[in-house]
């Protein structure tokens, strides 16, 4: 149904994001990576209508599908584009960062996890901030 609504209304970004999660609701991620790789290139081409689209979230869901497969490098290519791009709002660019440090303990990158940590410790934001302070606990458990 959502691939017919999708070929009526090409313009719609919100048809083509919606299947994506409702492969991610299903756990098939592979077909959600599909999709996302597809809004993608519609959105760096700026295809008619996918001007608008939200980048960071975009590049967020992306990023969280490579960090849970373990594709490290992926992931931290993906939350880079949600934190380095100025349309990003700034709780989704902390929760980037978060994700980011835990990636980069995953890594046993422990400077890494410090800084994007210390980054996300210094904004206003209570959610994001009690995970950096969670991730940060986990890191000090971890060294001798």
């Amino acid at each position: 149904v959502l691939k017919k609504l999708g070929e009526n209304y090409p313009r719609n970004h919100l048809v083509p994001l919606e299947i994506a999660y409702t492969y991610l609701r299903e756990g098939n991620e592979e077909a959600a990576l599909k999709e996302y790789a597809q809004l993608v290139e519609k959105v760096e081409r700026r295809a008619p209508g996918f001007e608008r689209m939200p980048r960071g979230r975009l590049y967020y869901q992306i990023g969280a599908i490579h960090q849970r497969r373990e594709n490290y490098e992926e992931a931290l290519g993906a939350f880079a584009r949600v934190t380095g791009a100025a349309e990003s709002d700034d709780l989704l660019s902390a929760y980037a960062s978060v994700r980011k440090g835990e990636v980069y303990l995953a890594l046993n990158q422990l400077e890494q996890v410090r800084e994007e940590c210390a980054r996300v410790l210094a904004l206003a934001y209570p959610g994001p901030r009690g995970e950096a302070q969670r991730l940060l606990d986990k890191l000090e458990k971890r060294q001798p």
